[in-house]
């Protein structure tokens, strides 16, 4: 049986199974007013009981469906997992224990470059950069 007839087939079954006797208790007692929550226990009950009773092979199906799904996504996330440790493994630097990568980086400065300096051309005359003459916030403190 193929997987989504089983599907299909399981879910027009149990709407039918539903359906069906709502309406029947519906129709039989259109006066009453609780006629809704007797035609919705009836067509639960009924439903349920089809499907326990004669929805078994769908039933089988779509749980080996669901598993088969299940194992596949386990399987890519531990590829995934198996592949970014290897790429995170490989990013890592090693450490000589001074301080230093094996690249020769100095692995206490901040992303940017050297922590505190502009990374461009000072201009002496701009008002923002650091140690400007005649600045009294200057690095200078006397």
């Amino acid at each position: 049986m193929d997987s989504k007839r089983a599907w299909v087939g399981y879910a027009v079954i149990r709407v039918l199974a539903f359906v069906v006797p709502f309406t029947l208790v519906m129709v039989a007692y259109p006066a009453w007013s609780f006629n809704w929550v007797a035609g919705v226990v009836a067509g639960t009950i009924i439903g349920v009981g089809v499907s326990y009773l004669f929805l078994r092979r769908h039933r089988l199906r779509m749980g080996a469906d669901l598993a088969a799904i299940r194992e596949r996504r386990d399987q890519r996330m531990q590829l995934d997992r198996e592949e970014d440790s290897v790429l995170d493994a490989e990013e890592e630097p090693v450490e000589t224990g001074q301080g230093r990568s094996e690249t020769g980086q100095d692995q206490s400065s901040d992303v940017a470059g050297d922590a505190g300096e502009p990374d461009g051309p000072v201009d002496p005359k701009d008002p923002r950069s650091p140690d400007t003459p005649g600045d009294p916030d200057a690095s200078d403190d006397r």
